[in-house]
């Protein structure tokens, strides 16, 4: 059987290989996550054995890609550690999926004795016991963060200790700190601590990569509240009062600035630090990178109010947008005209040509009508080949004039195809202006859609505009060519 060992340390890997393969086990190793996820996927492995703290990708994670990997889940996988000993480590990494948990250091024959466990179980149908429903992975990211983080707090809190209590065993100490400044700066998260004034009194090396700062310059030095965006400065400045008031705050989020200017949307998480007489000695806070959540809500946003093949307003942000410039309108007394849009014979193009080339006739009306309206303009798409344009603080006569532009550049543009004859449209736009009695804005769509019918009814290619009663006029328009068909 081959074994695969992921640990960061050479003579840790070193002695593995010889104590297994002296029991006729065949060993490969690896560094760290990613190199043990390269060899897995290219060669055959019967049991993993790993490290929890390693560059790159810890052991944590090694075993998540692992246990969600349909290739690699049914491999056996034992965790090693000497730094992840508590019984809530224990219980996240076999909340994983892990078969088992050894705290360091161990005995040779023990080590084997449960090497040999886990294979004889494993070959015996044995698969450890899962959650009834696999984590969320906000779920465990939470949990992965709260262990580091606990451990990382856990070691700190020694470490400052043991600086104060005993400042002799130099050597003790030099080793300890070192083993604690490893842990704190390689953690995934932020983390800074800042005393009663907001100025850093340490910082990882996390943090100051994300930042691009040394630590000689923030460290003594620059206030964390200099790192902080003009919009979010307010709510900093009150979340630090509050913090030095109640002890601790959570899930803050806010912007920071890097050195070079770029933002850093960030979740902080903070708790004061008390001296002997309980005074305020300084705050300890854990900062995460959450870039890619914001972005991944911005653009879920964007899809939600963007039609998805012209990449303008769908339907649904087109009508909000119309109410806020109706109540606009009203509340200022200015004019408030629509355009109605209707890409004559688009039936005939799909027929004739297919889809594809009926989508790209949609995509270049959308982009005429984006170049030839104002940045104030309102552009959506409202059904299949429908499109309506609101104009703001625009009378019937310029509205028309706008409509009139745009119906001679459709009338003008072409679309190239692969086979045959470039596809020329045409338009129909019906032009309506808010009326005082108009109740809201599906009064002023209506209008609009009744001035569209009448110009398709009256043949097409043309403007209509809807009149002070109840039925559209037909403006002064140059009939063109019907499209290809």
């Amino acid at each position: 059987m081959k074994i695969l060992i992921a640990d960061d340390k050479a003579e840790n890997r070193y002695l593995f290989e010889v104590l297994l393969k002296a029991y006729g086990y065949e060993v490969v190793s690896a560094a760290n996550g990613v190199e043990a996820l390269e060899m897995l996927r290219q060669d055959r492995v019967g049991l993993i054995i790993s490290d929890i703290m390693m560059p790159v990708m810890d052991g944590f994670k090694l075993c998540r890609v692992c246990k969600q990997d349909e290739r690699l889940k049914d491999i056996p996988f034992i965790f090693i550690t000497a730094a992840y000993t508590s019984e809530k480590d224990e219980q996240f990494a076999m909340s994983l999926g892990a078969d088992r948990f050894i705290r360091r250091p161990i005995e040779s024959d023990d080590l084997i004795g449960i090497v040999k466990d886990v294979v004889a179980k494993q070959r015996a149908g044995h698969t450890p016991s899962l959650p009834a429903q696999e984590k969320e992975e906000a779920s465990y990211l939470a949990e992965y963060a709260e262990r580091v983080v606990s451990k990382l707090e856990q070691k700190v809190n020694d470490l400052e200790v043991e600086i104060a209590a005993r400042k002799q065993a130099e050597q003790q100490l030099n080793q300890y700190t070192e083993e604690v400044e490893d842990l704190y700066n390689r953690a995934p998260c932020g983390y800074h601590s800042l005393d009663k004034d907001g100025v850093f009194v340490r910082i990882n090396d996390t943090e100051l990569s994300w930042l691009g700062y040394t630590r000689e310059e923030l460290v003594g030095k620059m206030n964390f509240a200099d790192l902080i965006t003009r919009d979010s400065l307010k709510a900093f400045q009150e979340c630090f009062s509050h913090l030095k008031e109640h002890g601790s705050v959570l899930d803050i989020e806010f912007d920071m600035l890097r050195k070079d200017g770029t933002v850093l949307p960030v979740l902080m998480n903070a708790s004061v630090v008390k001296d002997d007489n309980g005074d305020y000695l300084m705050c300890r806070a854990t900062v995460y990178d959450i870039t890619e959540r914001k972005a991944l809500q911005q653009e879920l946003e964007r899809q939600a109010r963007t039609d998805s093949l012209t990449g303008i307003s769908n339907r649904r942000y087109f009508m909000q947008r119309a109410e806020q410039e109706l109540g606009r309108s009203r509340r200022f007394g200015h004019t408030l005209s629509m355009l109605m849009l209707d890409i004559d014979f688009f039936k005939a193009v799909n027929d004739n040509h297919g889809h594809a080339a009926g989508d790209m006739v949609l995509i270049l009306l959308a982009k005429i009508a984006c170049n030839a309206v104002r940045d104030v303009d309102v552009l959506g798409r409202i059904g299949g080949e429908e499109f309506a344009i609101l104009l703001p603080e625009t009378d019937t006569q310029m509205a028309a004039q706008v409509a009139e532009r745009l119906r001679q550049e459709i009338e003008t543009a072409s679309v190239p195809i692969e086979q045959g004859p470039a596809i020329h449209f045409t338009i129909s736009i019906g032009v309506a202006t808010l009326r005082d009695d108009d109740a809201g804005i599906d009064a002023l769509l209506k209008h609009a859609d009744q001035a569209l019918y009448e110009a398709k009814q009256t043949g097409r290619n043309r403007v209509c505009i809807a009149n002070a009663g109840t039925h559209p006029m037909p403006a002064q328009a140059t009939e063109g060519g019907a499209c290809d068909e």
